[in-house]
C-alpha cells in the first residue's frame, strides 16, 4: 500500500491539529471566564443598586419620621398656645367680674402669694398647678362659678 502521506508530515498535520484543538479550548475558556467575570461585575452592580435603594429608603423613612416629629412638635405648640389664651382670656374675665365685686379672693395654692401670683409656668414643682393648665382652668372655672353664685 501506498502511503499518500510521509510519517513527517503525519507528525506535523497531529501537531497542528493539536495546536488547533488548544487554542479553540482556551477561547472557549477564554469566553467563559469573560462570562464569570461579567456576571461578577453584574452581580457587584447590583448589590451596589440595592445598597443604594436600601439607602435611599432609610433617608426617605428618616425624613418622614423628622417630618412627623415635626408635625407634632407644631401641633403641641399650638394646643400650648391655645391652652396659654384661654387661661388668660379666663384670667381676666375673672379679674373683671372680681374689679366690679371689689373681692380679693384667696390664693389658689401654697406657693402663689395671691389669686393673681398662681400660674402653671410659675408655681413651684411640688404645687398641683405646677405644668398642669388643665387643673388650673379648672380651679377658675369653679372661681368663677362661685362668684356668679353669690
Amino acid at each position: 500500500m501506498h502511503r499518500l502521506v510521509s510519517r513527517d508530515e503525519e507528525d506535523v498535520i497531529v501537531s497542528l491539529l493539536l495546536r488547533r484543538i488548544k487554542v479553540e479550548k482556551e477561547q472557549l475558556r477564554l469566553q467563559e471566564e469573560r462570562k464569570m467575570e461579567r456576571a461578577g461585575r453584574l452581580a457587584e452592580v447590583r448589590q451596589q443598586m440595592e445598597e443604594r435603594e436600601r439607602m435611599i429608603v432609610e433617608q426617605l423613612r428618616l425624613e418622614e419620621e423628622e417630618r412627623e416629629e415635626q408635625l407634632q412638635r407644631r401641633t403641641r405648640e399650638e394646643r400650648g398656645r391655645g391652652a396659654s389664651r384661654f387661661l388668660e382670656a379666663l384670667r381676666s374675665q375673672l379679674k373683671e367680674r372680681l374689679c366690679e365685686e371689689e373681692l380679693e379672693p384667696p390664693p389658689l395654692c401654697c406657693c402663689a402669694s395671691s389669686f393673681w401670683d398662681s400660674h402653671p409656668d410659675t408655681c413651684a414643682n411640688n404645687c398641683v398647678f405646677y405644668h398642669n393648665p388643665k387643673a388650673y382652668a379648672r380651679a377658675l372655672r369653679s372661681s368663677m362659678l362661685s362668684l356668679e353664685l353669690q
